[in-house]
């Protein structure tokens, strides 16, 4: 995902965040890389924005994950799933 950042000078930046995390009231973000921050001031960021995609984008994200595993199609994920994981 695109972090969109806006700063006090009018000026507009990017941050690509490779996966986020919700605790509490938060929202962590993992970079997909550090590089990205050479040279920005965060200090002077006045808004971040985060462009939510529909729900139906994360449904196919995780049916293309599956897939990437390479098991056939008949597979049962559930049926073979360790007694410490839940479907």
């Amino acid at each position: 995902m695109r972090v969109d950042l806006h700063f006090d000078d009018g000026r507009t930046g990017k941050l690509h965040v490779e996966s986020f995390t919700a605790k509490e009231f938060s929202l962590l973000g993992k970079l997909k890389s550090v590089d990205e921050l050479d040279g920005l001031d965060l200090s002077k960021v006045v808004e971040a924005r985060i462009d939510v995609q529909n729900p139906s984008f994360l449904l196919q994200e995780l049916l293309n994950r599956f897939k990437d595993l390479g098991y056939d199609e008949k597979f049962d994920m559930k049926a073979n799933l360790t007694p410490d994981i839940e479907f």
